[in-house]
């Protein structure tokens, strides 16, 4: 089927468009990426000035986790809000103790009262956490570079005093980031398709629309993950799972996510086919008496799954949730099932209100083909939209055929 034209009656391509419209209302905004980045560039000259123990330390920062594999989204899509995982490389002795160098941190941002970040800030047992008014937070994590190891190398800290925890790891984000983004499979396909919608639904909107980051940027598998890590917060978010386990990190996703390659150009085969591939891996795990280990391929120290899972059962309960969430995905895909279960659908896995903006711009879309005439009905009675691009179709063609 030309690019140019697509199945209104047709599960996958409606499943498609409903899936595409979710993940856009997920991304962050042009101007929210260089919030996050004012953010923690404030963050370190802040640490970098001033009069405390690290004060003029700082060597260097950079984006670690979803940001820095371009696979972050929205962490309450109603507020608009987002966060950020950064690493703040520090100029210290190797093996500094954990204590100093978190609760050192921690005063340097935090300071006097009635000062910028006083009541923002929060100690955890490996960063330190800045949460601004409008829910938005940044983690910075301490690290001292290692020379003589592997581009980037660092040694973070670990310090939990009610659990007297105190100790080191290497770790290597920077690489991992680098190796992700080098094994993507990028879709020419899947970048018209998503462009073409993105004109369709402009045209639509009779209010200016998000400015939301271009999914044409993205590979497919790079959006697939951002919508199982949407799930996952959503799950673990919920009354039952509070307090139970904690949830998967999304490095451990993004990792799993490395071997499988691109399976398709439609977004939802590759969601399916990802969410498959890491219930498999967890499964296979869990057959084997063991919980699961993924390790950094950018550093084999580097192990993910350090603290989850914590038990079988919680890697139990993930691919528990992925099986759900493959299960539907296939009927929304291969079923021609009623709007208000494909809401459904949408929301459980996604939210309600990236369920609602994808449910809101397919209609808008679909009516304003109507109203330019871009519908057609194929010899076998399927009903086509031609893309707001595409040149007019004869009126006596049969379209070329219906396709296979």
């Amino acid at each position: 089927m030309p690019l140019d034209f697509l199945w209104l009656n047709d599960s996958k391509e409606v499943a498609e468009r409903l899936l595409l419209d979710t993940a856009s209302r997920i991304q962050l905004t042009p101007t929210q990426h260089e919030e996050a980045v004012r953010n923690y560039d404030a963050l370190s000259e802040w640490v970098d000035e001033g009069d405390h123990e690290l004060s003029g330390l700082v060597t260097d920062i950079y984006p670690s986790g979803s940001f820095g594999i371009g696979a972050a989204i929205l962490g309450q899509v109603r507020k608009d809000q987002h966060d950020v995982d950064v690493v703040l490389e520090l100029d210290l002795p190797l093996n500094s103790d954990p204590e100093f160098v978190l609760t050192s941190l921690y005063e340097a941002v935090r300071r006097e009262p009635g000062t910028r970040y006083y009541d923002m800030t929060t100690l955890q047992s490996r960063c330190v956490t800045v949460t601004y008014k409008d829910g938005r937070t940044v983690d910075l994590m301490p690290a001292v570079r290692i020379q003589g190891r592997p581009e980037r190398v660092v040694q973070i800290f670990h310090w939990n005093a009610e659990k007297r925890e105190s100790y080191h790891k290497e770790v290597n984000p920077k690489g991992f980031a680098t190796h992700f983004k080098d094994s993507l499979v990028y879709s020419k396909t899947f970048e018209m398709r998503f462009s073409d919608r993105m004109t369709v639904l402009a045209k639509a909107e009779t209010q200016p629309m998000p400015n939301f980051e271009p999914l044409e940027a993205k590979a497919p598998r790079q959006v697939a993950l951002q919508l199982i890590k949407r799930k996952r917060n959503l799950v673990w978010r919920s009354s039952e799972r509070k307090g139970m386990f904690r949830q998967p990190p999304s490095v451990v996703k993004a990792a799993l996510a490395i071997p499988q390659g691109c399976a398709s150009d439609y977004l939802i085969d590759e969601t399916i086919d990802l969410a498959e591939t890491i219930r498999n891996t967890i499964v296979a795990a869990d057959k084997q008496g063991t919980v699961l280990e993924v390790r950094n391929p950018a550093w084999h120290p580097d192990v993910f799954t350090d603290r989850w899972p914590e038990s079988r059962e919680a890697q139990r309960m993930f691919a528990a949730d992925l099986h759900n969430l493959t299960l539907d995905l296939r009927r929304l895909r291969d079923h021609d099932l009623a709007p208000a279960e494909k809401l459904r659908i949408l929301k459980e896995h996604f939210g309600e209100t990236p369920a609602n903006y994808a449910f809101n711009t397919y209609g808008k879309a679909q009516e304003l083909a109507k109203a330019q005439g871009r519908t057609q009905v194929s010899s076998l009675g399927k009903i086509g939209i031609v893309s707001a691009g595409a040149a007019s179709l004869p009126k006596r063609t049969n379209f070329g055929g219906d396709p296979v």
